[in-house]
């Protein structure tokens, strides 16, 4: 998996997976069939997602097996694939927004700001050090999922907040640990902070990714080409972009038609 050029997490999400199964067969890998593993899938509760995403690593896992002669079979091919319903993007509402980025902490601002005005993840936002900002050309240099790279404009007000680390060690962390400031946090943490930030603010839970929503929303409407926001968060295809279509907003002389 690492020499394919897979990140960090996904294979760690994939030895879960592997680990898990093997739990639960006791180790005898080659001689399970397609039920064993539908039965294994259904009793454990996941949602669809998850259980795809499950399913798909012990496949691959698999397709491996087979390939060095371990396993005469897959007992994935034969599974039942899992109904992943589509879910809408829901944006947190510019309100909620425009009171998170007046954080008083400015770390948490930063988060904000990052994935508000730049549309980042929250693991792009762990990742994130000086080095990845360039000041002059005012753009950053973004890692995302599956090691995609891009560059995200640095935005006027987004430049306004990392104005601070101008001339910072290159490998300083944007959002650092807060029990060691030279080191970088993770995704799960960012997301917590956040989320935290964003519930306290709204009244009801609120996921950190939802900042990404609104980016998202905001440049569609601004730019009305899928494919300029397919660059900006960073996309693999277009389809997963066309996805928040349903966030353009039909100005109100077209509505008038319908008088």
């Amino acid at each position: 998996m690492a020499a394919t050029g897979l990140a960090r997490g996904t294979i760690a999400a994939r030895r879960s997976t592997f680990r898990s199964w093997w739990q639960h067969t006791g180790g005898e890998l080659w001689d399970v069939d397609h039920h064993a593993v539908e039965a294994w899938i259904a009793g454990r509760g996941l949602a669809q997602a998850t259980a795809q995403r499950q399913l798909s690593d012990l496949h691959r896992f698999y397709w491996w097996a087979q390939r060095e002669e371990l396993a005469g079979k897959d007992p994935t091919l034969f599974v039942e694939p899992r109904h992943r319903p589509r879910r809408v993007p829901r944006p947190a509402p510019a309100a909620v927004v425009r009171r998170a980025l007046q954080a008083e902490d400015g770390r948490v601002r930063i988060a904000v700001a990052l994935m508000a005005y730049g549309g980042l993840r929250c693991c792009e936002v762990a990742g994130l050090t000086v080095g990845d900002v360039d000041f002059e050309a005012d753009r950053m240099w973004v890692k995302g999922k599956g090691s995609n790279e891009r560059y995200v404009p640095l935005v006027r007000p987004l430049r306004a907040e990392l104005a601070a680390f101008d001339g910072a060690p290159a490998g300083t962390p944007v959002f650092p640990s807060r029990n060691d400031p030279a080191s970088s946090t993770t995704a799960g943490r960012v997301s917590q902070v956040v989320g935290a930030h964003l519930t306290a603010i709204a009244g009801e839970r609120m996921g950190a990714h939802r900042l990404r929503h609104w980016f998202a929303g905001e440049m569609l409407n601004r730019t009305r080409s899928l494919e300029t926001v397919q660059q900006l968060l960073g996309h693999a295809s277009i389809a997963t972009t066309q996805g928040y279509a349903v966030l353009i907003r039909v100005d109100s002389d077209v509505l008038e038609a319908f008088d």
